[in-house]
């Protein structure tokens, strides 16, 4: 009997998914449940039953609506990142996931538009927390080493301070202890110091402008999209969005597994290409009045390229915007930074849904050349900044971008050195 129960243990242990899979699958439940919340509430808002219960709703009303959860999870994000460091990755991550499902529970009872709007202002809040407390524990190197993931160790300072050790010339500035280091960059003021601003920025401006190239106005608004387009029944315009929900998901499982052979770089600056052609396209044939309902080819060619649209989005910027702006964060500062970034994705989301209804209400082409505008700036933004990260790790990552915002100074040997001069008697001089 013992020695059965001891073979069954050690059967099932053979079987028992690692760790890390077992944390990338609970990390990757927030975004299945802002992806559910971002495909339903359009629909939704758009059905007669929702307009026969809480009334017929002006654009404004509608965007401020659907785009409250994001100004919500934006506010919570500025101290997400410092009470994710308080409290711990998990239990954060587990307060979020409550708070959300209050505010899930408070949609679903909802008896006025009021209450309605209350559930997701405190949904907002809960996701905020929960998703940036996801992102700050998927890219700790020391969860990853618990869960059973061997990684480089910190690298970084013993790879500089020992690179010149053999000429006794150089010591590098940033070769204190990470921890020192940690304290010293722990407040938002710390995420502009000279040696990590350049990444701070560049997640910030990234995400940021992921939500401005106008995919969640696709997204949220997809049925009234259609309907403009030329599918003039709602049934036809609920199906062509479900439609574009799953061909999402379906080109992003690929996508996802090809991420790392295609690289970061790469990947942004072909997909902004795409982006910005498609809303050009479809913003172009809305101005030059192509686009007639019933009659044409000019409506076929823009629900086409709304598709496409999501297509590229998904097998590129969602991908490899996401996935890069936290890597190139440094250990000491990565949970404020992304805070910060998302934040700021946060509040461009809710921009881009507030804005959404009343501007395809007023002008249809202006909706599509501004997200193409935005898609323009962010691509050629990425071409001159953007670093290749592919294949590198965390520690090789960091080392890149301190070498970039380092100012050499020539040795008596004639190469560059970086931080501070050791002198011949030991003593150090700040360059």
């Amino acid at each position: 009997m013992m020695k059965s129960a001891i073979a069954s243990c050690s059967s099932w242990g053979r079987f028992r998914p690692a760790g890390y899979t077992v944390a990338s699958v609970l990390c990757s439940f927030g975004g299945f449940l802002l992806g559910m919340d971002t495909s339903i509430i359009g629909p939704i808002t758009a059905m007669k039953t929702f307009a026969s219960k809480f009334g017929e709703q002006s654009p404004a009303v509608h965007g401020l609506l659907v785009s409250s959860i994001l100004l919500c999870a934006a506010l919570t994000s500025v101290f997400a990142g410092r009470l994710a460091d308080r409290l711990g990755r998990p239990q954060a991550m587990a307060l979020g996931a409550s708070v959300f499902a209050l505010g899930t529970g408070l949609e679903a009872a909802a008896i006025d538009l009021s209450m309605f709007a209350a559930g997701r202002v405190i949904e907002g809040i809960g996701y905020g927390l929960y998703f940036i407390s996801a992102m700050a524990y998927t890219t700790a190197e020391k969860v990853w080493d618990e869960l059973g993931v061997k990684l480089e160790d910190r690298e970084v300072n013993d790879d500089l301070s020992s690179s010149n050790e053999e000429d006794g010339t150089m010591a590098v500035e940033g070769s204190s202890p990470p921890d020192h280091r940690a304290r010293r960059h722990t407040s938002f003021r710390g995420l502009w110091a000279r040696d990590v601003r350049k990444q701070t920025f560049l997640a910030v401006f990234l995400l940021g402008f992921l939500q401005l190239c106008g995919i969640d106005a696709v997204l949220y608004y997809a049925p009234q999209l259609f309907q403009q387009a030329g599918l003039q029944t709602q049934e036809a315009s609920f199906l062509a969005s479900g439609i574009s929900a799953i061909v999402i998901v379906a080109s992003s499982i690929p996508a996802t597994l090809l991420a790392d052979k295609w690289g970061r770089r790469i990947s942004t600056l072909v997909g902004g290409v795409g982006l910005t052609a498609l809303m050009a396209l479809i913003g172009g044939l809305y101005a030059g009045h192509a686009v007639i309902p019933n009659a044409g080819p000019g409506r076929w060619v823009v629900i086409v390229s709304i598709y496409l649209f999501c297509i590229v989005l998904a097998t590129t910027w969602s991908i490899s915007i996401k996935v890069w702006a936290p890597e190139i964060q440094p250990q000491h500062t990565r949970a404020q930074a992304i805070s910060l970034a998302y934040g700021f994705n946060w509040v461009c989301n809710f921009f881009v849904a507030f804005i959404s209804p009343i501007l395809l209400a007023k002008s249809a082409p202006s909706a599509y050349f501004l997200f193409g505008g935005c898609t323009a700036i962010a691509t050629v933004v990425s071409f001159f900044y953007m670093v290749e990260t592919k294949g590198k790790s965390l520690a090789e990552i960091e080392r890149v971008f301190r070498n970039r915002s380092s100012i050499p100074i020539a040795s008596s040997r004639g190469t560059p050195m970086l931080g501070l001069v050791r002198l011949g008697g030991g003593e150090t001089k700040r360059s």
